[in-house]
């Protein structure tokens, strides 16, 4: 069972293979713990969490409470537009 809380977490990924970095963005069910949608980038536009947010709501549906880190993308206004 899915709970009504879900976070938006953004982590750095080092890649040795190409001496450089890459970013990961995931949707997270905050009581199961399940990653609901994720997608790895070289760049971060804020285009990207609203693009994953969107597609976790379609398939999992409106959490009560969403969580996230603070960043641009976060709070840019495509983003806090789509949590509403």
């Amino acid at each position: 069972m899915l709970s009504q809380i879900k976070f938006g977490k953004l982590t750095l990924l080092i890649t040795a293979i190409h001496r450089g970095f890459m970013y990961m963005v995931a949707i997270i069910d905050e009581h199961s713990r399940k990653i609901l949608n994720w997608s790895i980038s070289n760049s971060m536009p804020s285009e990207c969490c609203t693009e994953l947010l969107n597609d976790a709501v379609a398939q999992y549906g409106a959490s009560e409470i969403h969580n996230s880190d603070q960043g641009v993308q976060y709070t840019s206004e495509e983003c806090i537009s789509a949590l509403k």
